[in-house]
């Protein structure tokens, strides 16, 4: 999808696809039960992501009720993307590589997200001025649960991270987490100057 546009999806699975399940250039995407599955089956050498997006200055992505799962590279990589990103009520689970990725966007929002059994970190965030995570859970990823690097900002509440190492901040001079739990880790929390 190319453009300044809005693609919005109702009830639509995407899977088994032989690289991403969306490739989202400059358009918003609105999506409620969108399923990214096992996409980037193309070349074992070249693993694609579930929802890749680039571009996005002034343009929202959205997911309700959503999933993206077993995809060979990322569930989401926003690592390109310049505009908003809003998870609520969705599952980032049993990816290849992490389960998103986001870089520089003008605003990221998880709410009540399960991001659960990814094989390298939960959700690895830089250079984010906003980030809110409310009444989310990372589970059982094999690395970090989040992963907040230099230049993010905001607040994580009422969240829950789970046998996995939870929290890791790199370079981050300031962050709220309130009424939040870590539990069965062989960290829990780590900031690093």
């Amino acid at each position: 999808v190319q453009g300044g546009g809005l693609l919005s999806l109702r009830d639509v699975m995407v899977q088994q696809c032989g690289q991403e399940g969306i490739s989202l250039g400059n358009a918003s995407l609105e999506a409620v039960n969108l399923r990214l599955e096992q996409n980037g089956l193309l070349d074992p050498k070249d693993p694609r992501s579930g929802l890749k997006a680039v571009g996005g200055r002034g343009q929202k992505i959205e997911l309700w009720k959503s999933s993206s799962t077993r995809n060979t590279q990322h569930g989401i990589d926003v690592e390109a993307w310049e505009g908003v990103v809003e998870i609520h009520d969705s599952e980032i689970s049993a990816n290849q590589h992490e389960g998103l990725r986001a870089r520089g966007l003008e605003r990221l929002t998880f709410e009540q997200v399960q991001v659960e059994r990814n094989l390298g970190d939960g959700a690895v965030v830089a250079a984010v001025p906003l980030v809110e995570v409310w009444t989310t859970t990372f589970a059982d990823n094999i690395g970090t649960g989040l992963v907040l690097r230099e230049g993010s900002s905001g607040a994580i509440e009422m969240s829950h991270f789970l046998n996995n190492a939870g929290l890791r901040l790199e370079n981050i001079p300031k962050f709220f987490v309130r009424t939040s739990t870590f539990s069965n880790a062989g960290v829990g929390f780590e900031s690093q100057a």
